[in-house]
């Protein structure tokens, strides 16, 4: 099923040596960052979605493998990657 998530965010962070930083993530960087931040809230995708709305992971791949493949090699994808690891 598709879950609502907004197109872009902007996410405020401290580093471990207490630093903020700002950085907006766009397309499919910014799903991951929700998905992952509704993790750490504890929800889970179930939470967003009717029964009658999920499809298969094969089918969701066929679906949006595009979109992984556009922000795979995104420079942005390695810092994201390591505030998730921070977490």
């Amino acid at each position: 099923a598709k879950v609502f998530r907004s197109k872009s965010v902007k996410v405020r962070y401290q580093d471990i040596t207490g630093a903020f930083f700002e950085m907006e993530l766009n397309g499919f960087l910014g799903r991951i960052f929700q998905h992952e931040f509704d993790h750490i809230e504890g929800l889970l995708f179930i939470d967003h979605v009717e029964p009658t709305e999920i499809i298969s992971e094969a089918d969701y791949l066929k679906r949006y493998k595009s979109s992984w493949l556009e922000y795979r090699d995104s420079p942005n994808i390695c810092r994201f990657l390591t505030i998730i690891k921070m977490w």
